[in-house]
Parts: structure tokens; C-alpha cells; sequence
């Protein structure tokens, strides 16, 4: 009987041990972005915003952030950003003449991907305070660009007030667009400019998406 109750034992070790290795080895096959591609990083602030930034977990605001350097997604990999109800901004003292090439709030490049959404219930999530040669709000370099249901307000910026595509595509659904505009002496209105080379989509289909034959350096 005793060693029936031990040959038991031995069998049940074996299932664990053989259990163990077989998990070990199928997370080994799949890479860590995989097994992650789901999670979430709650953010409230620039230094954890940005960290964030460098993995592919789904970003989320906890409350408003203020950045004092522009946000850059370069990795080409693909990213998620949800305002949750927040606003993302620059901060300090910017008015139209603190223009710089990094002035912007956010900049996607190296075929990156970039999904900014608000998935609060309010959609009050936005973007502002971008002072910019291109792109006040939005400077799409190179990559694939995905928004909705946010507010993209009160950004400057030479040309593209709001979005300056360069290269690549943008998706847009549902985006308020308010008091963006032109850095000169008597602003204009200017949400959305895009280079020669691009591809579009917006559900707003207003006079917002205009096309400019200037390529940048």
C-alpha cells in the first residue's frame, strides 16, 4: 500500500514537471510583444508617458500630462495612446514665436504606427499647446496614423497646423478641430496639411485636408 501511495506520487510529480516544460516552451516560442500585446500602462506624467512610449503596451492617461519635449514614436513598431478623458500638452510658456523643429506634441516616424483614441465617455480627451515649423499637434515623418474621437486644439505651426502628414497614411474619425492655425503675424485657419505623397481617410470630409507641394528637408 505504502508503495502504491509512493508510485502515486512519483506520477503526479512527472505530470507537473512535464507541465512545467511544456508552458516553458511555448512561451519561449512566442515572442514577448505577443504574450503582452494586450496590456496596459497607466501614465500621469512625462518621464513614465515616455518610458512607456519605448514598449508596445497600449498607453493609457490617468490624468492630464504636460511634456516639456516632443513625444516620439521612431521604433517602427505599432502603438496605442487613449487620452481616457485627458489632455496631452506642452507645457511652459509657448506662444507663435517659441517655434522649433521639436515644438510639436507629437512626432511618429521610421514607419511606426500610431492609434490615438479617447475611450473615456466623454471623448474630451486632447491634444494642444504645439509650436512648430510642421505639425503643431501631429508630425507624421513616416508611419501609419489611426485617430478618433479626440480634440485637436490651439496648435501652430508654419504649415499643418494641427497634422502635417509627410510620408505615410492617417485615418481620422470623429476629431474636433479647433483654433489651430498658421504661425504668421495674421493667423490662418490650418488643421490638416499633407505632403505630395500621401493617403487619407477622414469621416469629417471638411475643408480641413489640404495639399501642399513643399517636401521637408
Amino acid at each position: 500500500m505504502k508503495g502504491h501511495f509512493s508510485n502515486n506520487i512519483n506520477r503526479i510529480k512527472a505530470v507537473v514537471l512535464s507541465i512545467a516544460l511544456i508552458t516553458g516552451n511555448i512561451i519561449g516560442i512566442f515572442p514577448s510583444n505577443y504574450i503582452n500585446a494586450n496590456a496596459e500602462k497607466t501614465v500621469s506624467d512625462e518621464q513614465s508617458l515616455k518610458e512607456a512610449a519605448d514598449s508596445e503596451e497600449t498607453i493609457v492617461l490617468s490624468e492630464d500630462v504636460g511634456i516639456e519635449e516632443v513625444l516620439s514614436f521612431n521604433d517602427g513598431k505599432s502603438h496605442t495612446l487613449d487620452l481616457n478623458g485627458h489632455n496631452l500638452y506642452r507645457s511652459g510658456e509657448r506662444d507663435k514665436k517659441s517655434i522649433s523643429e521639436d515644438g510639436g506634441v507629437i512626432i511618429l516616424s521610421n514607419g511606426s504606427s500610431l492609434n490615438i483614441t479617447d475611450n473615456s465617455t466623454s471623448d474630451s480627451g486632447t491634444i494642444y499647446g504645439g509650436v512648430a515649423n510642421k505639425g503643431g499637434g501631429i508630425l507624421v515623418k513616416d508611419g501609419t496614423l489611426d485617430i478618433e474621437n479626440i480634440n485637436i486644439t490651439n496648435n501652430f505651426s508654419k504649415i499643418g497646423g494641427a497634422i502635417y502628414i509627410k510620408k505615410g497614411s492617417a485615418k481620422l474619425s470623429n476629431i474636433s478641430f479647433e483654433q489651430n492655425g498658421t504661425t504668421e503675424e495674421e493667423s490662418t485657419d490650418d488643421d490638416v496639411t499633407v505632403s505630395t505623397t500621401y493617403n487619407i481617410f477622414s469621416s469629417l470630409y471638411k475643408s480641413v485636408v489640404s495639399a501642399s507641394e513643399e517636401e521637408e528637408e
